[in-house]
Order: C-alpha cells, then structure tokens, then sequence
C-alpha cells in the first residue's frame, strides 16, 4: 500500500465517524423500533420468529453479533446490538464514495461523503438498530455495480447489481420500487444509445436505397419517354 493511499483524507473521516458512533453507545437506552426488533432478534436465536412485519435478513444480521458477542463475553451491552449496524453504515461512506468518484473528481466526492457521514438523520439512523441504515448500504452498492456495468458492458455487474437489490428486498420491502424500476432502466439506459444509431443506420439505409431506386426508375422512364417534337423535327429536316 502506498503512502498516499495511507493518508487519505476518506479514511480519516471514516474512522472518525466510526469512533464518534461508538461514543456512548452503552448509555443510549433502545430507541423507537429497537425493542420491537431486539424481541426479534431474540425470538430469531431461540429458532422462532416474532414481530415479523419485516424481512429477516437486517434481523438475522443483529441476531448473529448479539448471539457471537453476549457468548464470547457473558454480557448483554447495546453495543452487541447495534454494532451491526454501525458496521453497515460505515460500509455505506465506503460505497457511497466509490459511487461519487464515478462522476466526481477526489475533491468533490470528499466532500460529498464527509456531508453524508456527518449529517444528523445518516449519523443517528447509523448507530441504532435501523433497517433503513442496513438497506440503504445494499442499495447503494447495487447502484454502483449498476453504473459499472453502463461503462463496462459486463455482464457479471449487472448480475451482481441485481444480487444485492435483492438483499435489500430481504431487508425492507420499501425498495421494491427499484426492483420494478430497474428492468426500465437497463432498457433506457443500457440499450437505448445502441438502438438508436441502429434505428438511424436503417433509417439511412432505406432512404439512400428509396432514393437510388427512384432515380433509376426516372431514368428508365427519361430513356422511354418519346421526345415531344423529335418526329415532326425530323420530317421538317
């Protein structure tokens, strides 16, 4: 690894927002849906399921730090809890910046994840138990393999891109509407420009072909047609 990637101002600013995310974490009582899903969480490792208004996969995820960290240490902390979480939105600053850097330059996509990872609703969402916090790191990362396969044409992007949809989907079922959309998309977008020099092309073809068709059809009919005063010319003569 070179020294300037060790320097980089992005990974300064991620580790500052994962420090400042665990910073108090164990004083924060659970918040708003956090009961609903830690009784969840606990029906999930007693192998039930409980309040399953949701998906399972966001709830499978906390199940898992919680079960590892409370058998590794014999505790119960908030910490185990929403670890997960604070985790998945770091990842989500990561992506987010690999997406900016595909139409902004270094400066501009270090501003824009440095908002992001310091605005209120982003920071909060990010260190409680949150679905929206988990399927928005998924939805982001499906959107950057998306645009890499507009600019690769490979077909492994787009399989991927899709792949992770889905585990969004598995998530919180409000993403469904990129799931309808992005069939739309890839039509517009991908095929679109490819199509239209296509049309284009045929367009010019049928025309060039109209027109020498049309020519020689008034040449034949100039070469058939008798010439009006030729006959009473040559009688004269």
């Amino acid at each position: 690894m070179s020294y300037k990637k060790i320097i980089n101002p992005i990974f300064f600013v991620i580790l500052l927002y994962f420090f400042l995310g665990l910073l108090n974490i164990n004083n924060i009582y659970f918040l708003a849906d956090e009961s609903v899903y830690s009784n969840s969480v606990y029906s999930i490792i007693d192998g039930k399921l409980d309040n399953n208004n949701h998906p399972l996969l966001a709830k499978t995820i906390w199940a898992y730090f919680v079960f590892l960290a409370q058998g590794i240490s014999g505790i119960d902390k908030p910490i185990f809890w929403r670890i997960g979480t604070i985790l998945f939105s770091v990842a989500g600053l990561i992506i987010f910046y690999k997406l900016a850097r595909t139409i902004l330059n270094k400066n501009f996509a270090f501003l824009a994840v440095s908002l992001l990872a310091f605005d209120p609703m982003y920071f909060s969402f990010g260190r409680i138990m949150n679905l929206d916090t988990i399927s928005h790191f998924f939805n982001l990362a499906s959107l950057y393999l998306l645009i890499k396969y507009f600019q690769s044409k490979q077909q492994k992007f787009i399989y991927g891109g899709a792949f992770l949809l889905g585990l969004s989907l598995a998530v919180k079922l409000s993403v469904i509407f990129l799931v309808i959309f992005l069939p739309f998309l890839l039509v517009v977008l991908g095929d679109f420009r490819k199509r239209r020099i296509e049309i284009i092309q045929s367009i010019k073809k049928i025309a060039k072909g109209d027109v020498e068709k049309y020519a020689i059809r008034r040449s034949k009919a100039d070469v058939r047609k008798p010439c009006g005063g030729c006959e009473e010319r040559g009688k004269r003569a």
